[in-house]
């Protein structure tokens, strides 16, 4: 696992981060958030669609986990975990207020630095060319991602974009793993038209 930041965790080094944060250790809790606040971020913002509100949501997340870790038992990993609180804070806060009309595919980078969120590979490329079809192609599956409806693209999030397990997928979201595979299929073939029809690819 990496942080934002680049560095390596093990799932051993981890579980004692975890361990000692849910003991009330502030320096592992600070770890934790390193870990975790740009998937926490990301997550927030596909959702609410606000920097301001994905920001707020993140400092609500991670006050919640801090209550909440000390009876934290395990039962999933802590990445689910701190992703069902985000969906959890979101969803609730769209709840009270009107739908924002701003969208943004934003993310941020080891830096902790807001950037455009490439979801396919926009790397240097030595052919000026290739590497220009390339960032279009990017912006054209961000595009098409952005017309996905919100269940979809957030199954898309958490696969493709965050790397998350079919459990923990199914743990967040409430739903069975067979149920999170059709989902993703699904979302994936709705993409897939967007793309098509809109004569991207």
């Amino acid at each position: 696992m990496k942080d934002y930041k680049g560095i390596i965790v093990t799932d051993v080094a981890l579980e004692k981060i975890v361990k000692l944060a849910s003991e009330g250790n502030e320096k592992a809790f600070s770890q934790l958030v390193s870990i975790y606040e740009g998937a926490v971020y990301n997550m927030a913002m596909y959702i609410v669609k606000n920097r301001e509100d994905a920001l707020d949501i993140s400092q609500e997340v991670f006050v919640k986990l801090w209550q909440s870790l000390p009876s934290f038992r395990g039962e999933c990993s802590v990445k689910s975990y701190i992703m069902k609180l985000t969906q959890n804070a979101a969803l609730d806060l769209k709840r009270k207020q009107s739908r924002r009309q701003s969208v943004s595919l934003t993310a941020v980078n080891d830096k902790g630095e807001e950037v455009q969120l490439d979801i396919v590979d926009s790397s240097d490329d030595a052919n000026p060319s290739e590497a220009y079809l390339r960032k279009e192609k990017v912006q054209k599956v961000r595009e098409g991602l952005l017309r996905l409806d919100e269940d979809q693209r957030k199954i898309i999030i958490m696969r493709d974009m965050n790397g998350m397990s079919y459990s923990d997928i199914a743990y967040a979201l409430d739903i069975s793993e067979g149920t999170v595979k059709s989902r993703l299929n699904r979302a994936r073939g709705a993409l897939k038209k967007i793309l098509t029809d809109g004569n991207y690819f």
